[in-house]
């Protein structure tokens, strides 16, 4: 009836037998930023074949947080869409799957790798609201790959490219720990 390219719905999620219905979330007139910021949990599975087309389909080489890479890319574009207020798509998570495993080292590549591709991009293209965000989630990576996964040169990577982007942030976070 719209005309959009594609879908936004709510999902079943099914996981260790329980059941939960989540609502779609709509994105907010800032969208691109919001999701940058990872502000809300943007659901999407219905999609026009000249869309997906049109976009370069999957990224084959992201195997994990591809729709997220996806959605980027539909944002960009300020992609119309449609919102059906009904379960049109159930998600089912298996015990064992990568999605499962809560702080996995292949995750955090997946996550770091859309960071470069998207966010750094548009950082270095002169976007400073996207270098400003782009700077804050490499220092909170490099956070996970320390605490979360023991993975020092990758931390250490990160911390070096968030500070290359936003110079105070050392600043801030001692000024945090020292208060606390």
């Amino acid at each position: 009836k719209t005309g959009a390219p594609y879908v936004v719905s709510d999902i079943l999620r099914i996981e260790s037998g329980r059941k939960q219905v989540q609502p779609a979330q709509i994105p907010p007139p800032d969208g691109l930023y919001a999701l940058f910021r990872r502000e809300f949990n943007f659901q999407a599975r219905f999609y026009r074949r000249d869309l997906l087309r049109d976009l370069g389909l999957y990224d084959r080489d992201q195997r994990n947080y591809e729709d997220w890479d996806l959605y980027i890319r539909l944002f960009e574009r300020n992609t119309l869409y449609a919102y059906v207020p009904k379960v049109l798509y159930v998600y089912k998570i298996r015990q064992g799957s990568i999605t499962k495993e809560k702080y996995h080292i292949k995750q955090f590549h997946y996550i770091e790798r859309i960071y470069h591709k998207h966010y750094k991009r548009l950082a270095d293209a002169g976007d400073n609201t996207v270098a400003k965000i782009y700077a804050e989630v490499m220092w909170r990576l490099a956070s996970d790959y320390f605490h979360k996964s023991g993975a020092i040169f990758s931390c250490s990577k990160c911390l070096l490219e968030a500070l290359k982007y936003d110079r105070t942030l050392l600043q801030k976070y001692l000024k945090k720990v020292l208060k606390i």
